[in-house]
C-alpha cells in the first residue's frame, strides 16, 4: 500500500516541483540503499540527510548542432535560438522558476579545429580520415547574481551547481532504480521539450572544510568571473557578426579579444594558433592503454596536455597571458612517407619543419593556418656526440637569433619555416624506464620549448636570472620549476616592442564561430579532470598505478614532485610536479608548483570512489615440476570514479590465488625450475652481455628474510664468479620478467609448501586472496626512472649489484640493503640535478 500511495503522489505532480505537502516526498531518501545515499547525499544513513526538493528538469529543443567534422552528412533540421551553441533547461525550485540558457564551457578553442587520422597508403598516396569528435556536455550560465554549472553527459542524468544570490545549490539525479518507478508529469504538449527528468536539488556548503578558518581567511564566491566575463563578450561578438555582415570574422574575433581585456591595464592576451601532430610511435605507446582506435580518448589526453601548458602561460609570473588555440590536430596511424621516423633529433626536426610547412595554409587569415607546429613523438630522441648516441634530451625547436647578441629576440614563431617544435610524449628508455618527461611532466618540457620558439633563452644564459627554479632553466628535473623568471617575462614583453609582425600574428583569434569542445574546458586546471592517480597511470601506462603518499605532507609536496607506484613493479617512479588543479588537500589544489587554497569551487564535485566487482583471468601456469597454477584478479575504482586522491578507494586493485593446473598442463612432461631458468637466461644474455649465453640458470633456496629470492631467476655470469638476477634491469619491462611464473613451487618453510605469487614466495593460506597494495614499499624501494647517463644500457650501481647476486654455492652475497645503500644507488644513477641540454638551434637571421 505504501508503494501505491507513493507512486500515486508522484503521478499527481504536474509542475516542476512535486507536491510540497506530500509526506512520501519528504521521505524519498528512506527508500534509498546505502550506496544510493552515498552517491546522492554523501551520507551512509538516511537520518543524516538534510532538506532537499525533488524537481523535474526539462531540456528544451533549441537547435540541432552541426558537426564540423561531419560535413558530408545530410543537413539537419535546425531551430536556432539567440545563440546557436546554447542549450535551454528549466525547472522550479524553492518557489521560483528557473530558465537557464547555458553555453558549453569552451570558448577558447579554435572554432574550426580539424582532427584527422592519417594513414600512409603508399609512397605517393595518403589517406586522410576525419574522426568524429566527442560531444561536449559541460555547460555554464551567468546572468547577474545567478550562476549555474551543469554537466549533462548521459541521457537523463544532470549533475551541477546553481548559485542564486550567493546561495549555492547542488543538483543530482535520482538513483536510476527509483527513477524507473516514477512517472513523468503530464506533458505540457510542448514539442520543444526533449527531456524531462526527476532530480534532487538541495542547498550545500561549497567550502565545508573552511568553516574552522573563516575567522582568519575569507573565501571567494565559487564563480569563475574572468571566464564568464570573457564569454559574454564572445557571445556579444557573435550577435554583432549577424548584424554587421560586412565585417570579417577575424575582425570581430579581434574586437572580442580587445573588449575582453580592455578593462585591464595589461596588454591583450597573445594568441598562438597551434597545429599539433601525434606520431605513430606515440600512438603505439598510448593506444594499447586506451584501446585500439580510441582516438577520442587520446585526443582528450592531448587536450589536457595543451590545457596544462595553457595554465603555465597564464601564470602571473609571465607578466601577460598567452593563449594557446588548437586549429589542427593530426594522428599518424602509420608514419607518413615524407617524415623521418627515427629519434635523431636534428634529422627529425628538419623533416618535421618541412612536413608541417607544406600542410600549413600560407595566409594567417585562413582557418587552418597555425603560428606554431608541435610534434608529440613517442620516439626516444638522441643526439650524436663523438660518434655515440646520447639519449638525454628534452625537446627541440627552431629559433632565429641575431648574430651579435646572446639573448634571442627574433623568434621562429609565426615564420613559415622555423615555427616548429618537437617533443617526447610518453617515452621510456630501452629498459622501459620512464624519463621525467614521460608523463605530464612533458607539459613543462614542451612549455620550455615553446618559450624558446617565442624567443626566450635559458635562464642564466646571457641574463641575470638563476640557473634553477624556473621553467626556462637549462635543465629539467622532476622537482619544481613550475614558474617563470623575470627574464622570460621581459623577453615576452619585448615581442610587443620590437617585432610588430609577431605582435600582429599573435593578436588575432582563430577564424569562425566558437566550437563545442576544446582544451580550455579544463579551465587552466587540468588536474581537476586528471587526478594524481590518473597522471601516474599515464606516466606508467598501467591502470593499476597510483600516486604514492607516505604522509599528508607528501600530498602537498606532489605539487612540486610526485611519486607513482604500481603493484606490477618494484619501487616507485618520479613524475615531476602534479598538473595545475590537482587536489593536494582539503579545499587545496596545485597552482604554480605549490599547494594553495582554492579561491573558488572545484570544477569537479568531490566523489568518494567505489570498487567494481573483481574480474578474474583464467587459471594460468608455467607447468613446472611441483608447481600449481595461479588466478589473477583485478578491479577498478570506478563505481563511482573518485574525483581525487582524497576520495579514492581503500585497498588494492589486484590479487592472486593458487589454482589447480592439472587440466591446463595435462600429462605432458614438466620442466624443472632450473631448466626454465636456463631458457630465460639465454634470452637475457642477448640484452645483458655479462650473462652467460650458454643458459645456466638456477632457483635460489627459500629465505624468510628475502621472500623474493626463490621466485627470482638467477643466471650464471661470464665476467665474474656467481649468479645474478636482472630484477632491477627488467623491472620496468612488462613483457620481460626476471621472475618465475606465479604458482611456481619455491620452497618449504618446514610446515608447508610455498608458491610464487606477485614476485614473493608465500604459503597457500597467504596466497589465497592475496592483496598487494599499490602503495606498499618493497625491498627495492627507490626511484626507477631512466638514469640520466644518456646511454642505452646502464650498469647497475655497485651498491646494489651484490644484493642481486648469489655466490657459486647459491648463497646471497649481500643479505639485505639499507637506506644508505638505496640512497647511494639513486645518487649513482642520477648524478645530475636534471636533464641539461642544448635544446635549441641558433640560425642566422634572414638578410
Amino acid at each position: 500500500m505504501k508503494w501505491i500511495l507513493f507512486l500515486s503522489a508522484i503521478g499527481l505532480a504536474s509542475a516542476g516541483v512535486l507536491p510540497q505537502h506530500s509526506e512520501l516526498l519528504r521521505t524519498l531518501h528512506t527508500l534509498m540503499s546505502v550506496d544510493e545515499l552515498g552517491q546522492t547525499f554523501g551520507v551512509d544513513n538516511s537520518s543524516q540527510v538534510e532538506a532537499y526538493e525533488v524537481v523535474y528538469i526539462r531540456r528544451h529543443r533549441i537547435f540541432v548542432p552541426e558537426d564540423p567534422l561531419q560535413r558530408k552528412a545530410s543537413p539537419k533540421t535546425k531551430r536556432s535560438g539567440p545563440h546557436e551553441n546554447h542549450a535551454h533547461y528549466s525547472f522550479a525550485a524553492n518557489g521560483k522558476n528557473y530558465n537557464l540558457k547555458v553555453r558549453p564551457n569552451n570558448f577558447l578553442m579554435a572554432p574550426n579545429m580539424k582532427t584527422v587520422v592519417r594513414s600512409n597508403g603508399g609512397p605517393d598516396k595518403e589517406i586522410v580520415e576525419e574522426h568524429p569528435r566527442g560531444e561536449e556536455c559541460h555547460f555554464l550560465h551567468y546572468d547577474g547574481g545567478l550562476v549555474a554549472a551543469l554537466s549533462h553527459c548521459t541521457d537523463d542524468d544532470i549533475h551541477g551547481y546553481l548559485i542564486d544570490g550567493g546561495k549555492p545549490m547542488e543538483i543530482k539525479p535520482i538513483p536510476s532504480r527509483l527513477r524507473q518507478m516514477l512517472r513523468s508529469p503530464p506533458d505540457e504538449k510542448d514539442d520543444e521539450i526533449i527531456m524531462i527528468g526527476a532530480h534532487i536539488i538541495r542547498s550545500v556548503d561549497p567550502f565545508p572544510h573552511l568553516k574552522a578558518h573563516q575567522a582568519s581567511c575569507e573565501v571567494e564566491l565559487p564563480m569563475r568571473k574572468s571566464n564568464l566575463t570573457r564569454e559574454s563578450v564572445v557571445m556579444e561578438s557573435e550577435t554583432k557578426e549577424k548584424r554587421k555582415s560586412n565585417k570579417s570574422t577575424k575582425e570581430l574575433s579581434k574586437n572580442a579579444l580587445d573588449k575582453s581585456t580592455g578593462s585591464r591595464s595589461a596588454a591583450p592576451n597573445k594568441v598562438i594558433e597551434l597545429g599539433i601532430f601525434v606520431d605513430s610511435a606515440a600512438l603505439s605507446l598510448f593506444m594499447p592503454y586506451f584501446g585500439a582506435k580510441e582516438y577520442v580518448k587520446l585526443r582528450e589526453l592531448v587536450l589536457a596536455f595543451v590545457n596544462a601548458m595553457q595554465a603555465l602561460y597564464h601564470l602571473p609570473s609571465l607578466g601577460q597571458r598567452v593563449d594557446l588555440s588548437i586549429v589542427y590536430m593530426e594522428f599518424h596511424a602509420k608514419p607518413p612517407a615524407n617524415l623521418v621516423n627515427n629519434g635523431e633529433r636534428g634529422q627529425l626536426l628538419d623533416s618535421f619543419c618541412a612536413f608541417q610547412t607544406k600542410l600549413n595554409k600560407p595566409s594567417d587569415s585562413d582557418a587552418e593556418h597555425w603560428d606554431m607546429a608541435l610534434l608529440l613523438s613517442g620516439l626516444d630522441f638522441y643526439a650524436v656526440e663523438k660518434g655515440k648516441n646520447n639519449y638525454v634530451t628534452m625537446g627541440k625547436h627552431e629559433m632565429i637569433q641575431t648574430i651579435n647578441k646572446s639573448l634571442s629576440t627574433v623568434t621562429g614563431v609565426c615564420t613559415d619555416i622555423y615555427n616548429c617544435v618537437i617533443g617526447e610524449f610518453g617515452v621510456t628508455n630501452q629498459q622501459g624506464q620512464p624519463y621525467p618527461s614521460t608523463g605530464f611532466t612533458s607539459v613543462y618540457v614542451m612549455a620550455h620549448e615553446i618559450g624558446h620558439n617565442l624567443g626566450m633563452s635559458h635562464d642564466r644564459n646571457g641574463n641575470v636570472c638563476a640557473t634553477e627554479g624556473f621553467i626556462m632553466s637549462p635543465s629539467r628535473g622532476v622537482i619544481g620549476e613550475a614558474t617563470w623568471s623575470t627574464c622570460s617575462a621581459k623577453t615576452l614583453a619585448s615581442i610587443t616592442l620590437k617585432h610588430f609582425d609577431r605582435e600582429t600574428c599573435m593578436n588575432d583569434l582563430p577564424t569562425g564561430k566558437f566550437p563545442d569542445y576544446n582544451h580550455n574546458k579544463y579551465g587552466d586546471k587540468p588536474g581537476q579532470m586528471w587526478s594524481a592517480d590518473e597522471q601516474c597511470r599515464i606516466l606508467l601506462r598501467d591502470k593499476a598505478a597510483v600516486a604514492f603518499f607516505a604522509t599528508n605532507a607528501d600530498i602537498a609536496e606532489s605539487c612540486n614532485s610526485m611519486k607513482c607506484r604500481t603493484p606490477n613493479r618494484d619501487g616507485y617512479y618520479s613524475s615531476g610536479p602534479a598538473l595545475p588543479g590537482t587536489v593536494c588537500g582539503n579545499s587545496m589544489w596545485c597552482n604554480g608548483g605549490k599547494c594553495v587554497t582554492v579561491g573558488r569551487a572545484l570544477n569537479v564535485e568531490p566523489i568518494r570512489g567505489g570498487w567494481s566487482e573483481w574480474k578474474s583471468k583464467p587459471c594460468g601456469s608455467g607447468c613446472l615440476q611441483k608447481s600449481k597454477g595461479a588466478v589473477e584478479s583485478e578491479r577498478e575504482c570506478n563505481n563511482p570514479k573518485p574525483s581525487d586522491v582524497l576520495h579514492r578507494c581503500e585497498g588494492s586493485s589486484v590479487k592472486a590465488a593458487i589454482c589447480d593446473d592439472v587440466q591446463l598442463c595435462g600429462e605432458k612432461s614438466r620442466p624443472t625450475a632450473a631448466e626454465f631458468a636456463g631458457q630465460q637466461c639465454v634470452k637475457f644474455s642477448k640484452q645483458m652481455p655479462f650473462i652467460d649465453p650458454k643458459g645456466t640458470g638456477m632457483q635460489a633456496a627459500y629465505s624468510d628474510k628475502r621472500p623474493w629470492q626463490s621466485c627470482a631467476i638467477f643466471c650464471k655470469r661470464n665476467d665474474r664468479e656467481g649468479f645474478y638476477t636482472p630484477r632491477f634491469e627488467f623491472n620496468s619491462l612488462p613483457e620481460v620478467s626476471a621472475h618465475f611464473p606465479d604458482g611456481t613451487w619455491c620452497g618449504n618453510d618446514g610446515k608447508k609448501d610455498l608458491y610464487c605469487l606477485h614476485r614473493s614466495c608465500v604459503s597457500t593460506e597467504v596466497a589465497e586472496g592475496l592483496v598487494r597494495s599499490s602503495g606498499k614499499s618493497t625491498d627495492l624501494d627507490m626511484a626507477n626512472n631512466a638514469p640520466m647517463t644518456g646511454k642505452v644500457h646502464h650498469k647497475i650501481p655497485a651498491a646494489l649489484e651484490e644484493y642481486f647476486m648469489l655466490d657459486k654455492d647459491g648463497k646471497p652475497m649481500k643479505e639485505e640493503i639499507d637506506e644508505e645503500t638505496v640512497k647511494a644507488a639513486e645518487e649513482s644513477l642520477n648524478s645530475h640535478s636534471g636533464y641539461e641540454d642544448q635544446d635549441f638551434i641558433t640560425l642566422k637571421p634572414p638578410k
